[in-house]
């Protein structure tokens, strides 16, 4: 029997108020306890303003294959667009579990659909790299971006870094727990960030989250 998160809202203050809302997440699950859809509304003087809807599916073996994102832009309950991530797992590699090499994003407008973004990463023990692609309509590469990172021996994410040398580095404290970041241009080529890779982890994070840290420096 487990126990599964099924609401979480922020209020600003000190108090419930519905008036003070500024955002909700909603969760459901499959029967076999899987997430199925986690819908995130964000308010505005009690209204809702925009809602994002995304809805998962999985193969057999119970591994995520597809998440399909709907969006109400404007929160008047029309969906204004429609993304399908496509996840290529790879169920036999060094780390002990499955795990996703390929992401590819997909605009869907009525009955078609066009690639729009792929993520590709790159596996030891653990993960080395990722490359984000992003292509227009005509199908030409708008923006690609490689980030590497690098472990200490206990698995954890000690940098992030592009392909420039510009290193996010992360502290911890006990149970692993994250504590702090700098920002700083200890290297200069891919090369030289190679020999920081630890492949000794069990742990998995949000590369996109770092990734935007990264570009936004922050500290």
């Amino acid at each position: 029997l487990f126990t599964q998160q099924i609401d979480k809202t922020v209020y600003t203050g000190d108090t419930a108020d519905p008036q003070a809302r500024v955002s909700s997440t909603a969760f459901t699950y499959d029967l076999q306890g899987r997430l199925h859809t986690a819908t995130v509304t964000q308010y505005s003087g009690g209204d809702a303003t925009r809602v994002e809807t995304t809805t998962y599916d999985y193969n057999t073996s119970g591994i995520r294959v597809s998440a399909l994102t709907e969006t109400d832009a404007n929160g008047n309950g029309t969906v204004d667009s429609r993304v399908l991530t496509e996840f290529l797992n790879d169920a036999n590699n060094h780390t002990g579990y499955s795990q996703v090499l390929r992401e590819s994003h997909y605009a869907l407008v009525d009955e078609a659909s066009s690639l729009v973004r792929t993520i590709d990463y790159t596996f030891g023990h653990a993960e080395i790299s990722q490359t984000a692609r992003e292509d227009d309509s005509q199908g030409e590469v708008t923006f690609e971006e490689t980030l590497i990172f690098g472990h200490d021996g206990h698995g954890s994410v000690r940098l992030v870094s592009d392909l420039a040398g510009v290193a996010q580095q992360f502290s911890y404290q006990s149970k692993f727990l994250s504590v702090g970041q700098e920002q700083s241009s200890l290297l200069s080529s891919a090369t030289g960030l190679a020999t920081f890779l630890w492949l000794d982890t069990k742990r998995c994070f949000l590369v996109e989250v770092m990734r935007a840290m990264v570009q936004a420096g922050a500290t």
